[in-house]
């Protein structure tokens, strides 16, 4: 159920865009489908940041225990393992919560959830198969 309703919403955010942009919304639904650990339609903010935890080893190119400006330069290689709509350098900046110059698997985990936030509309920290619904119609409205 959650995949038709997320495959809605990425085909209405996709319409008029640039295929750059597309790809990245595609790239998103998956991850959002793949986050729904227990497959009950819903996404909860803790699925995904479980989901992210798990994402986090295969990012930490040299094994550290942390993401580096140095594992970002070499995932410039592998665009495809970057956060949808996220270049490279990037990264580092938008999840360093303390401000080291490096990402933990728990501000990686814990970071900004943009895509998240904008589905779960009352912000209960569940998007839920309406929000979802109510996502694709605003998407589609713009």
């Amino acid at each position: 159920m959650i995949r038709t309703l997320v495959t809605a919403l990425a085909a209405t955010l996709a319409l008029g865009a640039a295929s750059a942009q597309q790809m990245d919304t595609a790239k998103a639904v998956e991850r959002l489908r793949a986050a729904d650990a227990n497959g009950d339609g819903a996404l909860t903010k803790a699925e995904f940041a479980a989901y992210r935890a798990q994402q986090f080893q295969r990012l930490d190119r040299d094994g550290d225990g942390y993401l580096t400006d140095a594992d970002t330069q070499q995932l410039k290689r592998f665009a495809s393992r970057m956060p949808p709509g996220m270049e490279p350098g990037q990264m580092i900046a938008r999840f360093d919560a303390d401000g080291d110059g490096k990402v933990s698997e728990a501000e990686f985990a814990n970071g900004p959830t943009p895509a998240f936030d904008a589905v779960d509309a009352n912000g209960d920290g569940v998007a839920t198969k309406a929000e979802f619904e109510a996502a694709a119609a605003k998407a589609k409205a713009r």
